[in-house]
Formats: structure tokens, sequence, C-alpha cells
């Protein structure tokens, strides 16, 4: 679990679709790409990855009423797109994850460069890294979640 654990901290969006299930439930991939502003093939080839990952499974009833998809607007539909839901491993995984778990990763030169905007720059390796784990946006400025952590 931990290697799953630093590999969502370490990919911001694979992250953010897992948590659009802790929400949604059962949710497909167009969906999934509507709310979380993913373009749609990569949501795809990370619902493939989080699959692969057991992190989430196929969801394999015919038909989803809006108790088990909580983002349907109507009452049931069937199924015309394929639909997955968190595994308990999911659930765990996504449990697992604090401002701790990314302090273990970012290290103490990528903490100074959360704390001193001057000494973030663009094409720097460690900026696009805290980037990528969603602690600083396209303009380096910190997020909601950077802010957390530091």
């Amino acid at each position: 679990m931990e290697h799953l654990r630093s590999k969502l901290v370490m990919e911001n969006r694979l992250l953010r679709i897992l948590e659009h299930f802790w929400l949604a439930k059962v949710d497909y991939a167009r969906n999934i790409s509507r709310d979380t502003e993913i373009q749609r093939p990569v949501v795809v080839e990370y619902l493939n990855a989080l699959e692969e990952d057991g992190l989430i499974e196929k969801f394999t009833n015919t038909s989803i009423k809006r108790t088990e998809a909580k983002l349907k607007k109507s009452a049931e539909v069937h199924k015309h797109h394929t639909y997955f839901q968190l595994t308990k491993l999911g659930i765990n995984t996504l449990k697992s994850i604090d401002t701790s778990s990314y302090l273990e990763l970012i290290g103490t030169e990528c903490i100074s460069r959360l704390k001193k905007k001057k000494e973030r720059q663009f094409d720097d390796e460690k900026c696009e890294r805290m980037k990528k784990m969603g602690l600083l946006d396209r303009h380096l400025e910190l997020t909601n979640l950077g802010k957390e952590v530091l």
C-alpha cells in the first residue's frame, strides 16, 4: 500500500480521480473528465492504471441507481458506459493520505521553495514535481493543498 500511496501523492491527477470516486461512488470516464477537468484520454489512461493497481474495479450491475452513483440525475439508468467503483484497497489507500505523506516525499529543498516564492522557477525540476503533486499551480503559486502541506 505504501507504493500506491506514494504513486497517488506524486501524481495529483490520479489522486483527484480516486477522490472523485469517494464522492460519486460509481462513475464513468466522461463524467469524471467533466468533474475533474482532466482530459478524457488521460482519465481513461488513469482509470486503467488505477484498475491495474487494484484501487478501482468495474461496476458489474446492468443498471445504475442513484443510490449507487451519487452524481446521477435520474433515479435509474441502464449502463451505456464502463462504470467503475472504489475497492477496499482504494478506500484504505485514500484514507492513508495526509499532509505527512507529502512531506515524506518532497524533501527539505522543496519545502524551502514552497516557503519562498523567489526560489521558484519555471524550468526547475523540483518545482515541476511540486506542480505534478498539486502543491503549486501553473503560475508557481501555492495551491490550497500546498498551503495545507506547508
